[in-house]
């Protein structure tokens, strides 16, 4: 007898797990967004960036809606969710009954639910670099130089957690037939975000500039910033920390001393048609009387949406410098710079 139970045993456990085999093979159900009108769009949520919800339909390619329209969201495939604070989630997305909006990363970590004004993004592009190249005409000092060319750069990529930096300077100036200047500089830096505005740093920089009696010079240091504003209009940080300097001179010894590093910057666009800036960092040395210094400050006035016209002027000051070098030595470059 039981033996002819067996196929209806087995037939009853098929067909109770056959639907659940359908369901999971089913497509995901689109995302869908209910805007402040009452109107319902299904899609996939692409993204989120500037106040723009970019949705992915059948029937319109990409929908873009402001995010202020919103009134409703529902998205059941996980995504990368970025916070006001800069804190990043992934998750499940979708609106509570009080307006807010829940996210559902996994198990391991409880669901977060915040005011939709606290989502920055939703599946933020990649970092990207930005900044400048410029090719400008240049004088050094006071002196009357008849032929100046320099070629400067900046380039600046902007993560979550991490900002690289990467400058770069190249200054020949010569007048009767003797070279003044051969200046070379590079820098490389990265700061690290431990929390919304405070941030760890590793910073190298490499000059050199033999007509003027120096081979090369090293500053290499660690310290923490504080990102004190951060805004596309706005930006002001200071920094501190301690920094090894090598220095390798023409005509006299090479030195090496620990110094302090103490820095502050800002970038401010107070119009639409001018944008300036300035930074200024001091090595002080811990071991021996000798200050080291740098001040660069620019003022640029758009031209387009890629150019600038734009002076600038770099200072390097040397409480010690070689042989009959300046202590303070002033280059101020007029030209093009080109924005990406």
């Amino acid at each position: 007898m039981e033996r002819s139970r067996r196929p209806g045993t087995l037939l009853a456990l098929l067909g109770a797990a056959l639907p659940a085999l359908l369901i999971g093979a089913s497509p995901a159900r689109p995302d869908e967004v209910v805007l402040e009108n009452g109107d319902r769009i299904h899609g996939q949520v692409v993204r989120m960036v500037e106040g723009r919800l970019v949705v992915r339909t059948d029937y319109a390619d990409e929908v873009r809606i402001a995010k202020r329209r919103v009134r409703e969201l529902t998205v059941d495939e996980p995504v990368d969710v970025k916070l006001r604070s800069g804190e990043m989630l992934k998750g499940r997305l979708y609106t509570t009954a009080d307006g807010r909006w829940r996210i559902e990363s996994n198990a391991a970590r409880p669901a977060l639910a915040v005011d939709p004004s606290e989502v920055e993004a939703i599946n933020p592009p990649p970092p990207e670099w930005h900044g400048n190249a410029m090719l400008a005409a240049s004088r050094q000092g006071g002196a009357a130089v008849s032929h100046s060319v320099a070629l400067l750069g900046e380039a600046v990529r902007r993560g979550e957690e991490n900002r690289t930096t990467i400058k770069a300077l190249f200054d020949y100036e010569e007048g009767g037939g003797e070279v003044f200047s051969r200046r070379v500089y590079v820098q490389v830096k990265n700061d690290y975000f431990y929390a919304q505005k405070f941030y760890a740093y590793v910073d190298s920089e490499q000059f050199s500039d033999q007509p003027q009696g120096l081979n090369f010079r090293t500053l290499s240091g660690v310290g923490a910033g504080w990102q004190f504003v951060e805004r596309p209009d706005l930006k002001f940080r200071l920094e501190a920390g301690a920094s090894y300097n090598g220095e390798s001179l023409v005509s006299e010894n090479n030195l090496n001393s620990v110094s302090g590093q103490l820095g502050a910057a800002f970038d401010w666009a107070p119009a639409r048609w001018v944008r300036l800036g300035e930074q200024i960092t001091v090595w002080p040395s811990l071991t021996e009387s000798h200050v080291l210094g740098r001040n660069e400050a620019y003022l640029a006035v758009p031209l387009d949406e890629r150019w600038d016209l734009r002076l600038s002027s770099i200072v390097d000051y040397d409480s010690r410098p070689p042989g009959d070098r300046r202590r303070a030595d002033a280059l101020w470059l007029l030209g093009l710079s080109y924005r990406f």
